[in-house]
C-alpha cells in the first residue's frame, strides 16, 4: 500500500517560534502561510491511506527549491530536517495518514534545486510497513 502526491508550493523550512513583546509566541509570515496552504492541501482530494492505529510508515520527501540567481552553492541551504516538518505536522492534522508521526519509522528526504523550467514543489510517497 501506497500514495504519492506532488505539493506545487515552493518548499519553506519551518523557523523557530518568536516571542512577542507581550509574551505570546508566533511563527513568521512565511512559515505560518506555508503551513495554512499545507492544511488546504492535505484536507483537499489528496490520496489517502487506510489507517491502522499500530502501522508502520516510511515516508519519502523530495524537495525542488528555486535556484538562487546569485548563489555559487550547489545545494540548497536551508536544512533538511526543518523542510520535512511542515508537510509531516499537516499530513499528521489531516489525519490522513498516520494517527501520530511517531508511526513514521523510515525516512529518506532529498534536496535540489529546480532544473531549467522546472517549477518548485515537493514529492512525497507514503508506504505502509507491516
Amino acid at each position: 500500500m501506497a500514495v504519492e502526491f506532488v505539493i506545487w508550493l515552493k518548499p519553506v523550512p519551518a523557523s523557530r517560534p518568536r516571542v512577542a513583546r507581550n509574551g505570546g509566541v508566533f511563527y513568521p509570515k512565511t512559515h505560518a502561510s506555508y503551513y495554512q496552504e499545507l492544511k488546504k492541501f492535505f484536507e483537499g482530494d489528496v490520496p489517502s491511506l487506510q489507517l491502522h492505529a499500530e502501522a508502520k510508515y516510511s515516508v519519502e520527501i523530495d524537495f525542488v527549491l528555486p535556484a538562487m540567481k546569485t548563489s555559487k552553492h550547489p545545494i540548497p541551504r536551508q536544512d533538511i530536517d526543518n523542510l520535512c516538518k511542515l508537510p509531516i505536522d499537516a499530513m499528521t492534522a489531516s489525519g490522513k495518514y498516520w494517527s501520530d508521526d511517531h508511526q513514521i519509522v523510515h525516512w529518506v528526504a532529498t534536496k535540489r534545486f529546480t532544473k531549467t523550467n522546472e517549477e518548485p514543489h515537493t514529492r512525497i510517497i507514503v508506504r505502509g510497513v507491516y
